[in-house]
């Protein structure tokens, strides 16, 4: 006989951009969303513009965020998402200025 079609699964769009499964219930959201997660690529990219001038436990030191959160996203597979308050407090770091 004919091998039954598996029920296709239901994609969808979350307002993040990144396409989901709603796994057991019923979401407009993807996972990360409803986990308060965000893209840490532009995090990354701004810990890396600051780096090697402010090290990671200076990072640490001023944003509040711990030094191997910060040591986890410079890694070489480094974490593709991360809270939206590290994002918001590592964001919020300034090169030190230069004394004058």
């Amino acid at each position: 006989g004919e091998e039954p079609t598996p029920n296709p699964i239901e994609q969808r769009v979350c307002s993040c951009g990144r396409e989901f499964s709603p796994a057991f219930w019923n979401t407009t959201r993807c996972r990360a969303c409803v986990l308060g997660l965000v893209d840490a690529a532009p995090v990354r990219e701004h810990v890396e513009a600051l780096f090697p001038e402010m090290n990671q436990r200076r990072m640490s030191a001023e944003s509040g965020v711990p030094w191997n959160t910060i040591r986890s996203l410079r890694a070489k597979r480094g974490r593709q998402l991360v809270s939206a308050q590290v994002a918001e407090q590592l964001l919020a770091l300034e090169p030190i200025a230069e004394a004058s």
